[in-house]
C-alpha cells in the first residue's frame, strides 16, 4: 500500500466521521443553549455600559441648560470662579466619607445576629 492510499484510507476511515459527529455535537449544543436563552443576552459588565451611556446622553442637554441659567443669573465670572473651585473627584470623595462616617457612628444595638463576647 502507497502512502497517499494509506492517507485517503485514514481521512475516510478515521477523520471525516469525527469531524462529522463534532459538527453534530456542535450544532445540538448551540440549539440547546437557544432553548434555554444562554448565550443571548447580555453580560452585566454591557448592561451597565450600555446604561451609562444612556444616562450620560440623556443628561448632557440638562446639563448644558443649567449652565446656561447658571451663568444667566450669576454672570459668566461668578460661574468662572465656581467651575474653577468644583473638583467632582473631591466632593465625591467627600460624601464618601460623610457615608462613612454616619454608618459607623450607628448603635450597636441595631445590629442583627449574635454578638461576640470577648
Amino acid at each position: 500500500m502507497e502512502f497517499f492510499e494509506f492517507l485517503t484510507i485514514f481521512f475516510v476511515a478515521f477523520i471525516m466521521p469525527v469531524a462529522i459527529v463534532k459538527s453534530v455535537l456542535d450544532y445540538k449544543r448551540k440549539q440547546l443553549e437557544l432553548e434555554r436563552g444562554e448565550g443571548a443576552g447580555l453580560s452585566v459588565g454591557e448592561l451597565k455600559r450600555m446604561l451609562g451611556d444612556a444616562v450620560r446622553e440623556a443628561n448632557e442637554p440638562l446639563a448644558k441648560r443649567v449652565e446656561a441659567l447658571e451663568v444667566e443669573a450669576f454672570g459668566e465670572a461668578r460661574f468662572s470662579e465656581y467651575e474653577a473651585g468644583f473638583d467632582r473627584e473631591e466632593l465625591n470623595d467627600q460624601i464618601d466619607d460623610l457615608a462613612d462616617e454616619l454608618l459607623d457612628d450607628r448603635p450597636a444595638s441595631r445590629t442583627l445576629g449574635r454578638r461576640a463576647r470577648g
